[in-house]
């Protein structure tokens, strides 16, 4: 049986540690796990990701097997298959001893697709199949500019290969032989072998773990890189529900001024009108690109977040003020016909009341006052509704 030499282990190991300390510490920002489907290039609609991550769960629940798509803008310099293979052992795709996960990426612009699958798949996919799903399913609808319909239909056809409905396999076709495997060496060769992968194994996944640990513990922009992105996914919302509220603030604008006075409207218009969503949509893609470089750069990404999520908060309040105008003039209007209604009783019953009485002469000069005011608002509420500051009045 071969013997490890606990000299040449330790220097091994020990520059294991370093290349795996430099490493983490200028590695790509890969992004968090959220679900079956990580659709971080926005290549899905919202409804399309939803069903698409109801339908992964289902599979798993029936098959065990765990698919998880991953849609990203970059992988920087990584090859596709070491990007995933990554991902994969960072996110724990694939059931504990089993290894039978199963990695649908696309990185929007490298232009690379890749499938990768667990070892534990290797006698049910072959790598033949796999790129004939790439090749022959994803592929053309990327061409034909329908990204998502690569993606649905790509993980549909994986998911029917495995629930004996392959696509990528004429009907009654065989199914594919186990890849061939060479002799096997000498039980004590193999053992020895084996010895040293086992520790070999071990030491690179302890190193990997204490190393991304060792620096999430020292080092507190990891934690405000991760703040970042939660902010820009709320930010994202926001954006979006702005551009819809824009079509119903301008609606309100016609009616406000086809209906009321330019005081009531003009403060709306004004507001409005100042409202930039393009330069809005350009801080958010320049604060994405920031947040990307990962937590280096998490100081200088969150500068630029907050101002992003300050400009934000004024912009919608903007957009919302045509709205607000709008409901407040209908209200004041409905609101002031029925309290000169009951305006007019209290003082019928006023002057009944005072008739033939005693009264100061404050009390009386109070009272015309009253009465003056109220021929007033009486002869506002006749003109035109269109010339009235029901908002001022």
């Amino acid at each position: 049986m071969n013997k490890i030499n606990p000299a040449w282990f330790c220097r091994f190991a020990l520059s294991i540690l370093i290349f795996f300390s430099v490493s983490c510490a200028f590695a790509e920002d890969y992004p968090d796990f959220v679900g079956y489907v990580n659709d971080y290039a926005h290549l899905l609609s919202a409804p399309q990701a939803s069903s698409l991550n109801q339908e992964l769960r289902d599979f798993d629940n029936r098959s065990t097997i765990e698919l998880a798509v991953v849609t990203v803008n970059s992988i920087g310099r990584e090859d596709p298959q070491g990007y995933a293979t990554y991902l994969a052992n960072l996110w724990g795709i694939g059931k504990r001893g089993k290894d039978n996960g199963i990695i649908f990426l696309v990185a929007m612009q490298s232009h690379d697709i890749w499938i990768e699958t667990g070892q534990g798949l290797s006698g049910d996919i072959s790598s033949r199949q796999v790129q004939q799903i790439v090749d022959e399913i994803v592929i053309p609808e990327f061409r034909a500019g329908r990204p998502d319909q690569g993606i649905i239909k790509g993980t549909r056809a994986i998911i029917d290969h495995f629930d004996g409905q392959s696509p990528v396999q004429g009907a009654g076709a065989p199914a594919p032989a186990a890849p061939s495997r060479s002799s096997a060496p000498s039980s004590q060769s193999q053992r020895g072998k084996d010895g040293i992968l086992i520790w070999v194994g071990a030491a690179f996944a302890a190193l990997i773990a204490l190393s991304r640990a060792f620096f999430d513990i020292i080092n507190p922009r990891s934690a405000q890189a991760g703040k970042n992105k939660t902010k820009l996914e709320g930010i994202r919302r926001d954006l979006d529900m702005m551009v819809e509220d824009s079509t119903a603030a301008i609606e309100a604008l016609k009616e406000l001024r086809a209906n009321y006075v330019p005081s009531v409207w003009k403060p709306a218009e004004d507001a409005f009108s100042i409202v930039d969503l393009n330069r809005l949509e350009l801080e958010y893609i320049r604060a994405v690109k920031a947040s990307k470089r990962g937590w280096i750069n998490a100081p200088a990404a969150q500068q630029l977040i907050d101002g992003l999520e300050s400009s934000s908060r004024i912009a919608s309040k903007n957009i919302s003020l045509p709205m607000e105008r709008l409901a407040d003039a209908k209200k004041s209007q409905n609101e002031y016909q029925s309290r000169l209604a009951g305006l007019g009783l209290a003082f019928k019953q006023a002057e009944n009341e005072v008739a033939g009485a005693q009264i100061s002469m404050t009390t009386m000069m109070e009272l015309e006052k009253a009465k003056q005011l109220f021929r007033e608002a009486k002869d506002m509420a006749g003109e035109s509704p269109d010339a009235v500051d029901w908002i001022a009045l």
